[in-house]
């Protein structure tokens, strides 16, 4: 250890410099647990305590009931279980399950599932009976649940008896009401409740297609098929490709820039189909069978950490302008500010809050692109104000709480650094002026008997040469 106090100050913030940045090397290198790992962690979802439970607004007029049920693993990461509820009929339509997220990729998830209808929070214990109800309900009717739902249900366990005894009804006016989706066997569901119901015993809503057969000769009803990019696979074979394969490597580490690139001009290429007809983002992924929203967002902050974070603000604000701008342009100001673009940053910050200066979530999206720029007051103030205004939404209380505690812990972690700093640098300081001074042992030097600066001047023997040729000269036997 250095004595010298300067010294131990450099060695001090020289550690503190590489442990950030081996903290960031984590960071970038973090990758998602294999399946193993995730499954344990499901399977033990139950013991874990709740973080949050979420249902979609008006579920009870809407009768599709989507629902987030969330728990916190001991290692500080999240698994959460989505639920897709009929509650007219079929249960549970569809469900997935993820472990090991991060709060970020928590927070994505969140955001996509109740992306169409307001998540507002709901009392674990209803959530429970609605699942458990619905499924009971659809299983008289001949109905299982979907698949994954042999995995996402242990999410449920050990579910709070809480959220009253207020009764859930199931069906419409006392029988099945089947409302057929986008991707239903709608023949096969009608055979089912032909059989186990009965004919006349149960009511439903023919799919889109067939509605529009039967709806387009109808003076004054707008056909729907005139303003849907119907087939979008057969009008543009070569982008549906290009998407598919963009959508089967989202996953895919260490892409390439080349990759990256490729998905860029397919992106924007969708960006100007979209322009161009008059259709939605959601009908090309019912088309499609594909989930584009999650890969669209995803693929700024993938070329960004590529090197390419002009493409990736490009990215943000093109298809800000055709679809949810909000999260775009959101996303965007939060790039700019994680790769020191802060100008850029700060514009697009002001012209959020300017254009959504209700939404707390654009508020937290200022406050993370604050953090970035290592602003931690404005990031503060912020934050603050997004749980000062999330009104029921524990959700974002609970996203403006855990930044805050992180910036508490970084200023407090450099105030104590700066003072340990100072602190051991005046004790070294004090412990050195209290030593008495040191001993210093002098050595005599043996010096010959003739000045060495005269060695060029005539020897002292008489022989008429130089000293340093004659009697200065070195013999071999003192190297012996």
């Amino acid at each position: 250890m250095p004595i010298d106090a300067r010294r131990r100050q450099k060695a001090l913030l020289k550690k503190r410099k590489k442990d950030k940045e081996r903290q960031k090397k984590r960071r970038q290198a973090y990758r998602r647990p294999d399946s193993s790992q995730e499954i344990h962690w499901l399977k033990n979802a139950g013991k874990y305590p709740l973080l949050e439970c979420l249902i979609g607004e008006g579920w009870e007029d809407h009768g599709i009931a989507p629902i987030l049920v969330s728990r916190r693993q001991p290692d500080g990461r999240i698994v959460l279980g989505s639920f897709l509820v009929d509650i007219y009929c079929l249960g549970v339509k569809d469900t997935f399950f993820q472990a090991g997220l991060m709060r970020s990729e928590y927070e994505t998830l969140r955001r996509d599932v109740f992306l169409e209808i307001p998540g507002v929070p709901c009392p674990p214990g209803k959530a429970g009976r609605i699942i458990f109800g619905a499924i009971d309900y659809a299983k008289r009717w001949g109905f299982e649940p979907q698949a994954d739902y042999e995995l996402s249900r242990f999410v449920l366990q050990n579910l709070p008896e809480d959220g009253g005894d207020e009764p859930v009804t199931f069906g419409y006016e006392g029988k099945p009401f089947y409302v057929a989706g986008p991707h239903d066997d709608f023949e096969a569901i009608i055979a089912t409740l032909k059989r186990t119901a009965g004919e006349g015993n149960f009511d439903f809503m023919a799919p889109l297609k067939i509605s529009e057969e039967r709806s387009a000769g109808d003076e004054g009803q707008p056909n729907r098929k005139e303003r849907r990019p119907a087939d979008f696979r057969q009008k543009h074979p070569e982008l549906a490709a290009r998407l598919y394969r963009a959508i089967n490597d989202q996953d895919k580490k260490n892409k390439t820039t080349a990759e990256l690139l490729a998905e860029y001009q397919a992106a924007l290429q969708l960006k100007r189909v979209l322009e161009s007809s008059p259709g939605r983002l959601e009908d090309i992924e019912d088309d499609l069978g594909v989930w584009l929203l999650d890969w669209l967002l995803s693929l700024p902050f993938d070329l960004a950490r590529q090197g390419l974070v002009n493409e990736a603000a490009d990215l943000g604000k093109q298809f800000a302008e055709v679809h949810a701008p909000e999260h775009f342009l959101g996303d965007r100001g939060l790039i700019l500010a994680i790769y020191g673009r802060a100008e850029g940053a700060i514009a697009q910050v002001d012209e959020n809050l300017v254009r959504w200066p209700n939404d707390p979530w654009i508020v937290i999206h200022a406050g993370d692109a604050y953090l970035a720029l290592k602003d931690y007051k404005k990031a503060e103030i912020y934050f603050r104000r997004a749980s000062s205004s999330a009104g029921d939404d524990e959700s974002v209380r609970e996203a403006a709480r855990e930044r805050l505690i992180a910036i508490e812990e970084e200023q407090t972690r450099s105030d104590e650094i700066d003072a340990l700093i100072t602190t051991e640098g005046k004790e070294q300081e004090d412990e050195l002026q209290s030593l008495p001074p040191p001993k210093i042992e002098v050595q005599a030097r043996i010096v010959p008997s003739r000045d060495r600066k005269d060695r060029n001047a005539p020897c002292a023997c008489g022989s008429g040469k130089k000293y340093k040729t004659c009697c200065g000269k070195k013999k071999w036997w003192r190297f012996w």
